[in-house]
């Protein structure tokens, strides 16, 4: 019966103490943790001073022949000489000067009725700037000064047609 004879292994002691130590040290950061107070007021500070983002829709209108035949909310894209506006197309926003401030993309255009096409985009991290012009392609489709678009909350809607 020799072979149910147990050793003593100090290892096992010693790996034994080292885990309840961890452990102890994770249940203390917990505590710790838990008690601090909440700090909204800095994650409010920090979201505030990220630059904000400029969504939008392009309404095309006057598409007569050619939505008038398709079902709403069916993908559409500019005809004639609008044929340049379709999804993908770059939205850029540039300064009083001209120098590039931020771009973004069309979206896929949807048939909003049988003569319009709506196509969202968003302009990623606007940087604070005092006025705003807004190409869509080769279109200056509107000039905007930072309070309306902060007034509108960064959200813009450009006709053309």
């Amino acid at each position: 019966m020799a072979w149910f004879r147990r050793q003593p292994t100090p290892e096992a002691w010693l790996l034994l103490v080292v885990g309840l130590c961890i452990l102890a040290a994770v249940v203390g950061d917990i505590v710790w943790m838990g008690s601090r107070p909440a700090r909204a007021e800095s994650a409010v500070a920090s979201a505030s001073d990220q630059d904000p983002s400029l969504t939008g829709e392009l309404r095309l209108r006057h598409q007569d022949l050619f939505l008038s035949h398709s079902p709403i909310g069916g993908p559409c894209k500019g005809l004639g000489p609008q044929s340049d506006l379709l999804g993908g197309t770059p939205v850029v926003l540039k300064d009083e000067d001209g120098a590039v401030l931020a771009t973004g993309a069309l979206d896929v255009g949807k048939v909003v009725d049988g003569s319009t096409c709506a196509f969202s985009f968003v302009v990623p991290s606007v940087p604070k700037n005092v006025m705003y012009r807004v190409d869509v392609g080769d279109r200056s489709l509107g000039a905007f000064s930072y309070d309306e678009l902060a007034g509108e909350d960064w959200r813009v809607t450009l006709p053309v047609g």
